[in-house]
């Protein structure tokens, strides 16, 4: 690729590789060569050689990615003088070198973008404000190859910073909780879950991950895992044996664990569907690197 990748994500068909390259302010894209095409009674598969596409997504300082339903979003921060903007893309607009729809906000911010079918979920901030963390998260609804906004939801989000979604909900860090959106057909409500008792006082979440087949999400605080159920509206602490704090975590393909690295370089293996119980520790890592690896899944 043109330049070293700030980040790596998959498509969200997992045909594609998207490059991150946020100081140069673009993202490419590599065809991993492999996909299928439904045939009516049965998928054929295809295999060739990966392949860097000549597809160059423009933007200044992409930087959050998050996918769902066959969609992604790559939020660009901009700079002072350059608005953050939003770029949502599909398998099959990477394939003929398209987006599929674009937003630009009203001034830049450590942003993030969460694409629902045909309405898109993203942030604001107002541009007096020194932070560069936005507080208000608002509803889009595509129009063309743009978005109209629908409405900025009243519950705020101070010091916003990570975002995730499943079937039902989107949730949202925040310096002071989480602030779930709740998708009902085409309505949408909000609604602020504060930061529980057991979390410390310096702590916030500011990563959330989650899985579609899991209702709750998973928040990390300073290496703490925290519970975030939207439906009961509780922040639970989630433990790990002796304490450990977490390295690097993430959902199984199908839902079924959570895989925590914690910072031991152990493998904690958690049951999400009975009470995040432990069904074993694998040790992985003997010797920790300073910076703790990622799992891919």
């Amino acid at each position: 690729v043109s330049n070293p990748p700030s980040a790596v994500h998959a498509s969200p068909g997992g045909r594609y590789a998207v490059v991150m390259q946020r100081p140069e302010d673009q993202v490419q894209f590599v065809d991993g060569g492999l996909w299928q095409e439904d045939h009516g009674d049965h998928m054929h598969d295809y295999k060739e050689a990966p392949v860097l596409t000549g597809f160059v997504l423009a933007g200044t300082r992409p930087t959050h990615y998050e996918t769902h339903e066959g969609l992604a979003a790559v939020f660009n921060d901009g700079i002072d003088g350059t608005s953050a903007s939003v770029a949502v893309l599909s398998d099959a607009g990477i394939g003929s070198g398209t987006q599929l729809a674009s937003l630009e906000l009203s001034t830049h911010m450590h942003g993030t973008a969460e694409p629902r079918g045909e309405y898109l979920l993203t942030t604001h901030r107002d541009p007096m404000t020194a932070s560069t963390l936005p507080d208000v998260v608002a509803l889009y609804q595509r129009d063309g190859s743009g978005y109209r906004l629908v409405e900025a939801f009243a519950e705020t989000c101070p010091g916003l910073h990570g975002s995730f979604s499943n079937e039902d909900h989107t949730a949202f860090g925040c310096s002071d909780g989480v602030l779930v959106i709740t998708q009902s057909g085409d309505s949408f409500s909000a609604r602020k879950l504060p930061n529980p008792a057991e979390m410390p006082a310096e702590a916030r979440i500011g990563t959330v991950i989650g899985h579609d087949h899991v209702q709750s999400f998973v928040g990390i605080a300073s290496g703490l895992l925290f519970e975030i159920d939207p439906v009961a509206g509780t922040i639970s602490p989630i433990a790990l044996p002796a304490d450990r704090e977490s390295a690097a975590r993430a959902f199984d393909a199908h839902g079924e664990n959570l895989l925590v690295l914690d910072d031991l370089g152990n493998l904690h293996l958690l049951d999400a569907g009975n009470g995040w119980t432990s069904r074993g520790v694998l040790p992985i890592i003997a010797t920790m690197p300073a910076a703790a690896p990622a799992i891919a899944v």
